[in-house]
Protein backbone atom coordinates (compact mmCIF):
# COMPACT_ATOMS: atom_id res chain seq x y z
CA UNK A 1 0.00 0.00 0.00
CA UNK A 2 1.34 3.46 -0.85
CA UNK A 3 2.09 5.67 2.10
CA UNK A 4 -0.30 8.63 2.46
CA UNK A 5 0.19 11.30 5.11
CA UNK A 6 -1.67 14.55 5.82
CA UNK A 7 -0.05 17.53 7.55
CA UNK A 8 -1.95 20.46 9.04
CA UNK A 9 -0.28 23.81 9.65
CA UNK A 10 -1.00 27.56 9.89
CA UNK A 11 -0.44 29.92 6.92
CA UNK A 12 2.50 31.41 8.84
CA UNK A 13 4.57 28.25 8.22
CA UNK A 14 6.53 29.61 5.27
CA UNK A 15 8.13 26.37 4.03
CA UNK A 16 4.91 24.34 4.02
CA UNK A 17 2.97 27.27 2.57
CA UNK A 18 5.33 27.25 -0.44
CA UNK A 19 4.65 23.54 -0.96
CA UNK A 20 0.93 24.27 -0.65
CA UNK A 21 1.07 27.04 -3.27
CA UNK A 22 3.29 25.13 -5.70
CA UNK A 23 0.96 22.14 -5.92
CA UNK A 24 -1.73 24.02 -7.86
CA UNK A 25 0.32 24.97 -10.96
CA UNK A 26 1.75 21.44 -11.21
CA UNK A 27 -1.76 20.02 -11.52
CA UNK A 28 -3.13 22.73 -13.81
CA UNK A 29 -0.40 22.30 -16.43
CA UNK A 30 -2.34 19.26 -17.60
CA UNK A 31 -5.53 21.20 -18.30
CA UNK A 32 -6.73 21.37 -21.87
CA UNK A 33 -6.95 25.17 -21.89
CA UNK A 34 -3.94 25.91 -19.67
CA UNK A 35 -2.70 29.47 -20.28
CA UNK A 36 0.41 30.60 -18.37
CA UNK A 37 1.11 34.19 -17.30
CA UNK A 38 -2.50 35.39 -17.14
CA UNK A 39 -4.72 32.83 -15.50
CA UNK A 40 -7.52 33.29 -13.04
CA UNK A 41 -6.58 35.55 -10.12
CA UNK A 42 -7.00 32.56 -7.80
CA UNK A 43 -4.67 30.44 -9.93
CA UNK A 44 -1.66 32.69 -9.54
CA UNK A 45 0.68 31.71 -6.71
CA UNK A 46 1.38 35.26 -5.62
CA UNK A 47 -2.31 36.17 -5.73
CA UNK A 48 -3.30 33.02 -3.91
CA UNK A 49 -0.77 33.76 -1.21
CA UNK A 50 -2.28 37.24 -0.89
CA UNK A 51 -5.74 35.75 -0.34
CA UNK A 52 -4.53 33.17 2.20
CA UNK A 53 -2.40 35.67 4.09
CA UNK A 54 -5.27 38.13 4.37
CA UNK A 55 -7.40 35.54 6.13
CA UNK A 56 -5.30 36.23 9.21
CA UNK A 57 -5.13 40.02 9.03
CA UNK A 58 -6.29 42.16 11.91
CA UNK A 59 -9.22 44.48 11.45
CA UNK A 60 -12.86 44.16 10.42
CA UNK A 61 -12.21 41.30 7.99
CA UNK A 62 -10.10 39.19 10.34
CA UNK A 63 -11.41 35.83 11.60
CA UNK A 64 -12.56 35.60 15.19
CA UNK A 65 -10.11 34.07 17.70
CA UNK A 66 -10.09 30.30 17.38
CA UNK A 67 -11.42 30.36 13.80
CA UNK A 68 -8.16 31.10 11.96
CA UNK A 69 -7.68 28.94 8.85
CA UNK A 70 -5.67 25.75 8.89
CA UNK A 71 -3.93 24.45 5.77
CA UNK A 72 -3.86 20.72 4.99
CA UNK A 73 -1.32 19.08 2.67
CA UNK A 74 -1.64 15.42 1.71
CA UNK A 75 1.46 13.58 0.52
CA UNK A 76 1.67 10.40 -1.52
CA UNK A 77 4.98 8.60 -0.95
CA UNK A 78 6.36 11.85 0.44
CA UNK A 79 5.32 14.04 -2.53
CA UNK A 80 2.57 16.70 -2.24
CA UNK A 81 -0.58 15.27 -3.85
CA UNK A 82 -3.58 17.24 -2.54
CA UNK A 83 -4.26 20.35 -0.51
CA UNK A 84 -7.08 22.33 1.06
CA UNK A 85 -7.65 25.00 3.67
CA UNK A 86 -10.34 24.77 6.33
CA UNK A 87 -11.84 27.70 8.15
CA UNK A 88 -14.99 28.48 10.07
CA UNK A 89 -17.40 30.52 8.00
CA UNK A 90 -19.88 32.45 10.09
CA UNK A 91 -23.45 32.79 8.83
CA UNK A 92 -24.39 35.83 6.79
CA UNK A 93 -27.21 36.96 4.50
CA UNK A 94 -28.55 34.10 2.36
CA UNK A 95 -26.17 31.57 3.93
CA UNK A 96 -26.49 28.73 6.44
CA UNK A 97 -27.97 29.56 9.85
CA UNK A 98 -25.09 27.80 11.66
CA UNK A 99 -21.34 28.12 11.14
CA UNK A 100 -19.88 25.60 8.71
CA UNK A 101 -16.42 24.47 7.70
CA UNK A 102 -15.47 26.04 4.41
CA UNK A 103 -13.23 23.82 2.31
CA UNK A 104 -11.05 26.26 0.38
CA UNK A 105 -8.12 26.29 -2.08
CA UNK A 106 -8.64 22.64 -2.99
CA UNK A 107 -6.35 21.07 -5.58
CA UNK A 108 -5.40 17.41 -5.89
CA UNK A 109 -4.36 14.48 -8.04
CA UNK A 110 -6.90 11.94 -9.28
CA UNK A 111 -6.46 9.48 -6.43
CA UNK A 112 -9.42 8.43 -4.29
CA UNK A 113 -7.23 7.34 -1.35
CA UNK A 114 -5.45 10.68 -1.19
CA UNK A 115 -8.70 12.64 -1.36
CA UNK A 116 -10.32 10.47 1.32
CA UNK A 117 -7.36 10.93 3.69
CA UNK A 118 -7.47 14.70 3.19
CA UNK A 119 -11.22 14.97 3.84
CA UNK A 120 -10.98 12.68 6.86
CA UNK A 121 -8.46 15.06 8.48
CA UNK A 122 -10.60 18.09 7.69
CA UNK A 123 -13.65 16.31 9.11
CA UNK A 124 -11.78 15.67 12.38
CA UNK A 125 -10.75 19.34 12.53
CA UNK A 126 -14.37 20.42 11.92
CA UNK A 127 -15.85 18.09 14.51
CA UNK A 128 -13.35 19.26 17.12
CA UNK A 129 -14.86 22.73 16.68
CA UNK A 130 -18.46 21.58 16.86
CA UNK A 131 -19.16 22.08 13.15
CA UNK A 132 -21.76 19.86 11.52
CA UNK A 133 -21.21 20.54 7.84
CA UNK A 134 -18.41 20.98 5.32
CA UNK A 135 -19.12 23.15 2.28
CA UNK A 136 -16.80 23.53 -0.67
CA UNK A 137 -14.81 24.12 -2.71
CA UNK A 138 -15.60 27.60 -1.37
CA UNK A 139 -12.76 30.08 -1.12
CA UNK A 140 -13.32 32.82 1.45
CA UNK A 141 -13.01 35.75 -0.92
CA UNK A 142 -14.41 36.81 -4.30
CA UNK A 143 -10.73 36.84 -5.34
CA UNK A 144 -10.68 33.07 -4.94
CA UNK A 145 -12.61 30.36 -6.71
CA UNK A 146 -16.04 29.01 -5.95
CA UNK A 147 -17.17 25.49 -6.72
CA UNK A 148 -16.18 23.05 -9.44
CA UNK A 149 -16.86 23.86 -13.07
CA UNK A 150 -19.53 21.43 -14.26
CA UNK A 151 -19.58 22.39 -17.95
CA UNK A 152 -17.08 21.26 -20.53
CA UNK A 153 -15.15 24.50 -21.05
CA UNK A 154 -14.97 25.88 -24.57
CA UNK A 155 -12.75 28.84 -23.74
CA UNK A 156 -9.72 29.27 -21.46
CA UNK A 157 -10.04 30.29 -17.82
CA UNK A 158 -10.17 34.00 -17.15
CA UNK A 159 -10.15 36.45 -14.28
CA UNK A 160 -12.05 34.83 -11.38
CA UNK A 161 -13.49 32.11 -13.65
CA UNK A 162 -11.02 29.23 -13.30
CA UNK A 163 -11.11 25.72 -14.73
CA UNK A 164 -10.77 22.53 -12.74
CA UNK A 165 -9.73 19.01 -13.69
CA UNK A 166 -12.85 17.09 -14.71
CA UNK A 167 -12.33 14.45 -12.02
CA UNK A 168 -12.82 16.91 -9.13
CA UNK A 169 -16.61 16.56 -9.06
CA UNK A 170 -16.26 12.75 -9.04
CA UNK A 171 -13.96 12.91 -6.00
CA UNK A 172 -16.50 14.96 -4.05
CA UNK A 173 -19.49 12.85 -5.10
CA UNK A 174 -17.65 9.60 -4.44
CA UNK A 175 -16.90 10.58 -0.84
CA UNK A 176 -20.55 11.38 -0.11
CA UNK A 177 -20.74 15.11 -0.81
CA UNK A 178 -24.07 16.25 -2.26
CA UNK A 179 -24.68 19.34 -4.44
CA UNK A 180 -25.17 22.47 -2.33
CA UNK A 181 -25.63 25.28 -4.86
CA UNK A 182 -25.03 26.08 -8.51
CA UNK A 183 -23.41 29.45 -9.18
CA UNK A 184 -24.21 30.76 -12.64
CA UNK A 185 -22.14 32.83 -15.06
CA UNK A 186 -23.51 34.49 -18.18
CA UNK A 187 -22.23 35.59 -21.56
CA UNK A 188 -23.30 38.69 -23.44
CA UNK A 189 -22.64 39.20 -27.15
CA UNK A 190 -22.81 42.27 -29.37
CA UNK A 191 -25.20 40.54 -31.80
CA UNK A 192 -27.70 39.57 -29.09
CA UNK A 193 -27.59 43.04 -27.53
CA UNK A 194 -28.24 44.71 -30.87
CA UNK A 195 -31.32 42.50 -31.31
CA UNK A 196 -32.66 43.29 -27.82
CA UNK A 197 -35.55 45.75 -28.00
CA UNK A 198 -35.28 46.43 -24.26
CA UNK A 199 -31.59 47.29 -24.48
CA UNK A 200 -32.11 49.42 -27.58
CA UNK A 201 -34.76 51.44 -25.73
CA UNK A 202 -32.14 52.07 -23.04
CA UNK A 203 -29.66 53.22 -25.68
CA UNK A 204 -32.27 55.56 -27.12
CA UNK A 205 -32.48 57.30 -23.74
CA UNK A 206 -28.89 58.45 -24.21
CA UNK A 207 -27.29 59.53 -20.94
CA UNK A 208 -30.54 60.64 -19.29
CA UNK A 209 -31.05 59.44 -15.74
CA UNK A 210 -34.36 57.77 -14.83
CA UNK A 211 -37.06 60.17 -13.67
CA UNK A 212 -37.12 58.55 -10.23
CA UNK A 213 -33.42 59.36 -9.68
CA UNK A 214 -32.53 62.52 -11.61
CA UNK A 215 -29.26 63.00 -9.70
CA UNK A 216 -27.57 59.88 -11.15
CA UNK A 217 -24.32 60.19 -13.08
CA UNK A 218 -21.58 57.72 -14.06
CA UNK A 219 -17.86 58.43 -14.18
CA UNK A 220 -14.78 56.35 -14.94
CA UNK A 221 -12.14 55.44 -12.38
CA UNK A 222 -9.25 57.87 -11.90
CA UNK A 223 -6.09 55.75 -12.19
CA UNK A 224 -4.05 58.66 -10.91
CA UNK A 225 -5.91 58.49 -7.59
CA UNK A 226 -5.91 54.74 -6.85
CA UNK A 227 -5.13 55.37 -3.18
CA UNK A 228 -8.56 56.98 -3.00
CA UNK A 229 -10.44 55.01 -5.67
CA UNK A 230 -9.60 51.44 -4.60
CA UNK A 231 -10.93 51.87 -1.01
CA UNK A 232 -14.02 53.51 -2.51
CA UNK A 233 -14.62 50.52 -4.80
CA UNK A 234 -14.09 48.18 -1.86
CA UNK A 235 -16.69 50.07 0.16
CA UNK A 236 -19.21 49.79 -2.69
CA UNK A 237 -18.51 46.09 -3.23
CA UNK A 238 -18.79 45.04 0.40
CA UNK A 239 -22.54 45.45 0.61
CA UNK A 240 -23.20 43.29 -2.45
CA UNK A 241 -20.51 40.66 -1.96
CA UNK A 242 -22.33 38.48 0.56
CA UNK A 243 -25.43 38.54 -1.60
CA UNK A 244 -23.46 37.60 -4.71
CA UNK A 245 -22.72 33.98 -3.86
CA UNK A 246 -22.70 34.03 -0.07
CA UNK A 247 -19.11 35.22 -0.03
CA UNK A 248 -17.31 37.39 2.43
CA UNK A 249 -16.01 40.69 1.13
CA UNK A 250 -12.83 41.42 -0.69
CA UNK A 251 -10.09 42.81 1.53
CA UNK A 252 -8.21 45.97 0.65
CA UNK A 253 -4.85 44.20 0.01
CA UNK A 254 -6.56 41.72 -2.37
CA UNK A 255 -8.14 44.48 -4.43
CA UNK A 256 -4.91 46.49 -4.44
CA UNK A 257 -3.06 43.40 -5.65
CA UNK A 258 -5.54 42.93 -8.48
CA UNK A 259 -5.02 46.50 -9.69
CA UNK A 260 -1.24 46.32 -9.46
CA UNK A 261 -1.04 42.88 -11.08
CA UNK A 262 -3.19 43.77 -14.10
CA UNK A 263 -2.22 47.43 -14.44
CA UNK A 264 -1.27 46.97 -18.12
CA UNK A 265 -4.72 45.62 -18.94
CA UNK A 266 -6.83 48.08 -16.98
CA UNK A 267 -8.82 50.49 -19.10
CA UNK A 268 -10.21 53.29 -16.87
CA UNK A 269 -13.23 53.65 -19.17
CA UNK A 270 -14.26 50.08 -18.31
CA UNK A 271 -14.37 50.61 -14.55
CA UNK A 272 -17.47 52.71 -13.93
CA UNK A 273 -18.62 54.36 -10.71
CA UNK A 274 -22.28 55.35 -10.31
CA UNK A 275 -23.01 58.44 -8.21
CA UNK A 276 -26.27 59.90 -6.94
CA UNK A 277 -26.03 63.62 -6.23
CA UNK A 278 -22.25 63.12 -6.03
CA UNK A 279 -22.46 60.19 -3.57
CA UNK A 280 -21.02 56.86 -4.90
CA UNK A 281 -23.74 54.19 -4.94
CA UNK A 282 -22.55 51.51 -7.39
CA UNK A 283 -19.80 50.28 -9.66
CA UNK A 284 -18.87 47.87 -12.44
CA UNK A 285 -15.34 46.45 -12.69
CA UNK A 286 -14.05 44.71 -15.80
CA UNK A 287 -10.85 43.71 -17.56
CA UNK A 288 -10.15 42.91 -21.22
CA UNK A 289 -9.80 39.12 -21.46
CA UNK A 290 -6.86 38.19 -23.67
CA UNK A 291 -6.78 34.51 -22.71
CA UNK A 292 -8.65 33.08 -25.75
CA UNK A 293 -6.24 34.83 -28.12
CA UNK A 294 -3.26 33.92 -25.97
CA UNK A 295 -4.36 30.29 -25.97
CA UNK A 296 -4.56 30.26 -29.76
CA UNK A 297 -1.10 31.81 -30.03
CA UNK A 298 0.39 29.20 -27.69
CA UNK A 299 -1.48 26.40 -29.45
CA UNK A 300 0.27 27.30 -32.69
CA UNK A 301 3.64 27.78 -30.95
CA UNK A 302 3.76 31.57 -31.09
CA UNK A 303 4.85 32.40 -27.51
CA UNK A 304 6.05 35.94 -28.26
CA UNK A 305 2.66 36.83 -29.73
CA UNK A 306 1.01 35.46 -26.58
CA UNK A 307 3.23 37.60 -24.35
CA UNK A 308 2.70 40.71 -26.47
CA UNK A 309 -1.10 40.42 -26.15
CA UNK A 310 -0.89 41.11 -22.43
CA UNK A 311 -0.24 44.81 -22.95
CA UNK A 312 -2.29 45.38 -26.12
CA UNK A 313 -5.76 46.27 -24.94
CA UNK A 314 -6.87 47.44 -28.37
CA UNK A 315 -6.42 43.98 -29.92
CA UNK A 316 -8.67 42.19 -27.42
CA UNK A 317 -12.38 41.73 -28.23
CA UNK A 318 -13.49 39.87 -25.12
CA UNK A 319 -14.41 41.42 -21.76
CA UNK A 320 -14.64 39.97 -18.25
CA UNK A 321 -17.09 41.77 -15.93
CA UNK A 322 -16.05 40.45 -12.54
CA UNK A 323 -17.62 42.85 -10.05
CA UNK A 324 -21.04 44.39 -10.22
CA UNK A 325 -22.37 46.26 -7.21
CA UNK A 326 -25.22 48.53 -6.22
CA UNK A 327 -26.15 49.74 -2.77
CA UNK A 328 -29.32 48.16 -1.46
CA UNK A 329 -31.08 51.52 -1.63
CA UNK A 330 -30.46 51.61 -5.38
CA UNK A 331 -31.13 48.02 -6.49
CA UNK A 332 -34.11 48.72 -8.72
CA UNK A 333 -34.38 48.05 -12.43
CA UNK A 334 -34.35 51.68 -13.70
CA UNK A 335 -31.08 52.43 -11.86
CA UNK A 336 -29.61 49.08 -12.87
CA UNK A 337 -30.56 49.75 -16.48
CA UNK A 338 -28.97 53.21 -16.35
CA UNK A 339 -25.64 51.83 -15.09
CA UNK A 340 -25.68 48.90 -17.54
CA UNK A 341 -26.53 51.16 -20.50
CA UNK A 342 -23.62 53.46 -19.70
CA UNK A 343 -21.14 50.62 -19.31
CA UNK A 344 -22.15 48.60 -22.37
CA UNK A 345 -22.32 51.69 -24.59
CA UNK A 346 -18.66 52.30 -23.74
CA UNK A 347 -17.74 48.64 -24.24
CA UNK A 348 -19.50 48.42 -27.60
CA UNK A 349 -17.87 51.64 -28.76
CA UNK A 350 -14.46 50.18 -27.88
CA UNK A 351 -15.10 47.17 -30.12
CA UNK A 352 -15.75 44.40 -27.58
CA UNK A 353 -17.90 41.63 -29.04
CA UNK A 354 -18.33 39.29 -26.05
CA UNK A 355 -18.47 39.70 -22.30
CA UNK A 356 -18.63 37.26 -19.40
CA UNK A 357 -20.51 38.48 -16.33
CA UNK A 358 -20.75 37.02 -12.83
CA UNK A 359 -21.75 37.15 -10.14
CA UNK A 360 -25.11 38.90 -10.36
CA UNK A 361 -25.98 39.87 -6.77
CA UNK A 362 -29.11 38.20 -5.42
CA UNK A 363 -30.10 41.52 -3.85
CA UNK A 364 -31.28 42.81 -7.23
CA UNK A 365 -35.07 42.87 -7.44
CA UNK A 366 -35.19 40.13 -10.05
CA UNK A 367 -32.00 38.77 -11.64
CA UNK A 368 -34.12 37.24 -14.41
CA UNK A 369 -35.03 40.76 -15.55
CA UNK A 370 -31.34 41.51 -15.87
CA UNK A 371 -30.84 38.38 -17.95
CA UNK A 372 -33.62 39.45 -20.30
CA UNK A 373 -32.36 43.01 -20.42
CA UNK A 374 -28.92 41.87 -21.56
CA UNK A 375 -30.07 38.88 -23.61
CA UNK A 376 -27.58 37.02 -21.42
CA UNK A 377 -27.06 33.29 -21.91
CA UNK A 378 -25.96 30.80 -19.29
CA UNK A 379 -22.27 30.28 -19.93
CA UNK A 380 -20.72 28.35 -17.05
CA UNK A 381 -21.95 26.66 -13.90
CA UNK A 382 -19.81 26.28 -10.79
CA UNK A 383 -21.12 23.82 -8.19
CA UNK A 384 -20.39 23.77 -4.48
CA UNK A 385 -20.92 20.62 -2.44
CA UNK A 386 -21.82 19.89 1.17
CA UNK A 387 -21.11 17.03 3.55
CA UNK A 388 -23.01 16.37 6.77
CA UNK A 389 -20.46 15.22 9.36
CA UNK A 390 -22.56 14.75 12.50
CA UNK A 391 -22.60 10.93 12.15
CA UNK A 392 -19.08 10.41 10.88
Amino acid sequence: MPKITVDSFPPSDGHKLRLFLNLGPDIRKKEEFHVPLLESFSKDRAAEKEVITNLTLSGDDAPAPGTEPVLFLARLEGKPAARAAAFLRNPGPNTESNPVCSLAFFEGVNDRRVFDALIKKITEWSQSRGLKRIVGPWDPSPAGKLGCLTNDPKTPPTVLLPHHPRYYWALFAGYGFSPQKDHLCYSITRDRLQESRTFNRLLDRGGRAPASSPGLAVRRIDLGQLDREVPLLLHLMKESSQDSWGLSSWTLPELQFLFSRHRKLIDPDLIRILEDEGEPVGCILSLPDSNPQRFEALKYHRPFQAIALYGKKGEIDRLRIFAFSLRRSHTNLPILGYLIRDFLAVALDKGFDTAEISPIPDSFENPKKLERLLEAKLYRTYRTYQLEITDR
